[in-house]
């Protein structure tokens, strides 16, 4: 007689264990779903844009058509050397600016953001939950520790690697970036100037609506020419025939003849041109300091310098066409 107690026991144990591989099965199908449905979501949900990408930033990376008379801007040179030369002849490179009364600390907000220290409310609202105090600025920062407008400024910079998106450098003590979505409005951070003496806002108005700064300005050394710009080639050309556009106006520049905003004009020797001007007091003299108009306009009025009596002894018998 072959004994039962074995099979019995061969039976007790594969129950369980069938009962337990078919568990086993429902679990992997039931994670089988789950999993399908999570990448159902991802895939169909709407697409996610990381603050201060390309994608944002239409001025340079993402160009609209321009319209007929509105220049393309060619792309920024990948040439670090050229890049940092045309840098070394900016204003961006020679920012050191002292007070009559000897200080700059609040300054350095648009003239050094690296050197500028905030107070408390200038702080994000994320720093008051650290409840920390900080020290004042010292009043004034010589010029061998000034760092005026370098490439963190305006890009930020990983690994010794400056990342052509362009962003605004904050508050720099914690490095902490404002995202921006044009060139307009990464410059509007220093040159909307709002109340600040001796200061005038940059704002492009007249026959420009809707250009950028860097339309115009090369982002690097900040020169513009309305002739190289990509928009007005020939205006020189002596086959063109534009009335003023000829020799005896070769030291006059386009916004003196063509300025909106109603600037005096004033012959600057150092630079031997004409231009537009403001009147400015330095410690306590009156004169004027240079400023280029941003609203320009096609039409010239030519008896802004030629009128009777006027200071440079010009001739008042022109005719504006």
């Amino acid at each position: 007689m072959v004994p039962q107690s074995n099979n019995s026991s061969t039976k007790r144990f594969l129950k369980p264990l069938k009962i337990f591989r078919f568990a086993l099965v429902i679990s992997i199908i039931l994670i089988g779903f789950n999993l399908a449905a999570c990448q159902s979501e991802v895939g169909t949900g709407a697409p996610t844009s990381v603050p201060g990408a390309t994608e944002n930033q239409t001025d340079h990376d993402t160009p609209t058509a321009p319209s007929e008379d509105q220049p393309t801007q060619p792309p920024v040179p990948d040439d670090t050397d050229t890049i940092e030369t045309k840098w070394s002849s900016s204003g961006h490179s020679n920012t050191f600016v002292v007070t009559d009364e000897g200080k700059n600390s609040t300054c350095a907000r648009c003239h050094s953001p690296e050197n500028w220290i905030p107070t408390v409310e200038d702080m994000p609202e994320s720093c008051s939950a650290c409840k920390f105090e900080i020290d004042p600025p010292p009043p004034y920062t010589s010029e061998t520790d000034w760092a005026n407008i370098e490439c963190n400024v305006c890009h930020k910079v990983k690994r010794k690697e400056v990342q052509p998106e362009y962003v605004w450098l904050e508050i720099a003590p914690i490095e902490e970036y404002a995202d921006v979505a044009t060139t307009t409005e990464l410059c509007d951070k220093c040159h909307l100037a709002g109340d600040i003496q001796n200061h005038n806002s940059v704002i492009v108005e007249g026959d420009h609506p809707g250009y950028h700064c860097t339309d115009c300005h090369d982002a690097h050394d900040n020169t513009a020419s309305c002739s190289a710009s990509g928009c007005h080639e020939n205006i020189f050309e002596t086959a063109v025939g534009i009335v003023g556009h000829d020799d005896n106006h070769a030291a006059i520049s386009c916004v003196a003849c063509h300025d909106a905003e109603g600037y005096a004009i004033a012959y600057i020797e150092d630079l031997n041109i004409w231009t537009t001007v403001i009147s400015q007091e330095t410690g306590g003299t009156e004169g004027v300091r240079v400023i280029t108009s941003h609203n320009i306009v096609k039409a010239a009025h030519c008896d802004r310098c030629h009128y009777p009596g006027n200071p440079w002894e010009l001739s008042d018998s022109v005719i504006a066409e």
